[in-house]
């Protein structure tokens, strides 16, 4: 009796820790304070927490993280105020943020398929895209946002705020997209980072294309933003360093890229 009884709770135990969704094992939540009108508030972000095998990789969930969930929705803004408003209460903060990503399907099935080719490096990859997908979709990632009065552009390369969010495809570009981002800002960690330098100089010959037509300054900084993205997009540095880096992790990516 006392042997059936251990087999019987060695199987739930085994069950229950096999139930641990993939983002309980891989996401954790970095919660901090601050200052607003003199109110100390909470804000936070989640996180990836590969191992060692998937630490150097944490840049294509991140952005999974922060794209796919639901939760960073325009339309679920409240939900993010009302978690953080439960502030002094930072167990239950972090219980009902990380809550939001454990129960969100279509950000588990991303993290399925990012995860997939690293639990099986033989699989075969179905999806793929081309080069000038990639370059498309990259390009996004430098993104005006601002111009001051002085006609002073500035743009930002970040997870959050770019043109991929704005443009409109056809095809799921989602996994294509963190890998984009994670694949630039590995090239940023260079000094000097080649991309940068690209950017850079993309960046300035956009605005000066622009510069003696102005009507207004929102005119002008659509011009500009739309410019970029096409010279991005046919940056032969920009492509030389993705492929690059392609080629360096074709083995644990969901999909193929070809020319």
């Amino acid at each position: 009796m006392n042997k059936l009884f251990f087999i019987l709770v060695s199987i739930v135990l085994f069950s229950c820790n096999s139930g641990k969704s993939v983002i309980e094992k891989h996401v954790r939540v970095d919660l901090y304070t601050y200052e607003s009108d003199g109110i100390k508030k909470m804000g936070g972000m989640p996180e990836f927490k590969g191992g060692h095998q998937l630490k150097k990789y944490s840049g294509r969930f991140d952005y999974l993280l922060i794209n796919a969930s639901a939760i960073f929705q325009t339309e679920n803004r409240n939900r993010i105020i009302e978690i953080f408003n439960l502030y002094p209460d930072k167990k239950e903060v972090k219980k009902q943020y990380l809550k939001e990503f454990t129960q969100d399907q279509k950000l588990i099935t991303y993290f399925e398929e990012a995860l997939a080719p690293f639990e099986n490096p033989a699989m075969d990859n179905k999806t793929v895209y081309t080069s000038a997908e990639l370059m498309d979709v990259a390009s996004k990632f430098f993104y005006c946002d601002l111009v001051t009065p002085d006609t002073l552009v500035q743009a930002h390369v970040c997870i959050g705020l770019n043109g991929v969010k704005e443009a409109v495809w056809e095809k799921d570009y989602m996994l294509l997209a963190a890998f984009c981002y994670e694949a630039i800002f590995s090239d940023f960690d260079d000094d000097p980072s080649d991309i940068w330098e690209s950017f850079v100089t993309k960046k300035a010959e956009a605005g000066q294309k622009y510069l003696d037509t102005i009507s207004t300054l929102d005119n002008y900084l659509q011009d500009v933003r739309l410019e970029l993205f096409r010279l991005m997009k046919e940056d032969a540095i920009l492509k030389k360093n993705l492929m690059e880096y392609y080629e360096l992790n074709k083995t644990n990516l969901a999909f193929k890229i070809v020319d």
